[in-house]
């Protein structure tokens, strides 16, 4: 880096508002949805000031779109075996669209994680899979081949 993009840089990091400052650094570190970048936000800046810093935020292209975001976060949790009812709770408290769940993928989930249980007790593998956030029809599928 030449001495002039330093002095450009270092003219525009001067020039952003503290706000966006800080939601630069917050979005350095990890994806946020815009409600989370707001809930955070606004406990230290006005809600003009926060919803300025999103607009500008959003014009720059470092926000990621919902659909996108929600696609990462199911990953992420498909990946942990975590259920669809856990997954569209973490979505709903993001204020993020909804993907439909794959039943397929669901059944895999739950086999997986009571593949190594050693207690078959239909009540007891039915409220650990409940916990882990599985639907209904899920864990009577899973019940069902167990017996």
């Amino acid at each position: 880096m030449t001495l002039s993009q330093k002095t450009a840089m270092t003219k525009a990091m001067a020039e952003m508002s503290l706000v966006e400052k800080n939601l630069l650094r917050m979005l350095t570190r990890k994806d946020y949805s815009e409600k989370e970048l707001s809930e955070k936000l606004s406990k230290k800046f006005s809600p003009t000031q926060v919803n300025a810093a999103i607009k500008w935020a959003q014009e720059q292209h470092w926000l990621k779109t919902p659909q996108e975001l929600s696609a990462k976060i199911t990953e992420q949790l498909n990946l942990k075996l975590k259920g669809i009812e856990w997954i569209h709770q973490v979505l709903e408290s993001k204020a993020l669209p909804l993907l439909p769940a794959s039943p397929e993928l669901e059944l895999d989930k739950a086999r997986h994680l009571i593949k190594n249980k050693t207690e078959t007790s239909p009540d007891k593998i039915m409220r650990f899979l409940n916990r882990h956030g599985f639907d209904i029809d899920t864990i009577g599928k899973v019940i069902d081949e167990k017996r």
